[in-house]
């Protein structure tokens, strides 16, 4: 028959290395020792955002403005109606295009406030696309890099005149 253990049972391996340890730390003399523990640094660098922290729909206040979708992972389109294709159409009725970019930095530039980096990775019609850019370069061919700028609840796009403005 084996006898119960007391409640205050240590394990004699788990007593020697408690020893052990505070032998170390102790310097002769001294009550606790004038050893100091060694600490791990910690990076004070900070991450970058992540794409989800603008993800989402942005869509403009008229009806030919256009809307935005970011994906977190930073792909994302804009479209809009395609009179281009269809110059007799109206905007409710028009074939929609699309420019497809990459967002492959973001970073923040305030409270709230973001901006990315990309290319243009795909577009349905180039004609539409060139009318898009309000510069005197009047086209965005694909790989063309791009920007953008978040504020609030509000984005703006390098490829578009600065004054459309997309808004969640």
């Amino acid at each position: 028959m084996t006898a119960a253990r007391p409640r205050s049972f240590v394990p004699l391996s788990l007593l020697s290395l408690l020893m052990t340890a505070t032998a170390a730390c102790a310097a002769p003399g001294t009550p606790h020792g004038d050893a100091t523990p060694s600490r791990t640094a910690i990076s004070t660098s900070t991450m970058p955002p992540s794409f989800s922290t603008v993800a989402g729909s942005y869509v403009a206040g008229t009806a030919d403005g256009g809307a935005l979708y970011i994906r977190a992972d930073g792909k994302s389109r804009f479209s809009g109606p395609d009179l281009v294709a269809c110059p007799t159409c109206s905007t409710a009725n028009a074939p929609i295009g699309t420019v497809d970019f990459s967002v492959t930095m973001l970073r923040a530039t305030a409270a709230g406030a973001y901006a990315a980096s990309g290319r243009i990775t795909a577009e349905s019609d180039p004609a539409w696309a060139a009318q898009l850019l309000s510069g005197p370069a009047r086209a965005i061919p694909v790989g063309t890099p791009m920007s953008l700028a978040v504020a609030g609840h509000a984005v703006t796009l390098s490829f578009l005149p600065p004054s459309d403005v997309l808004r969640r």
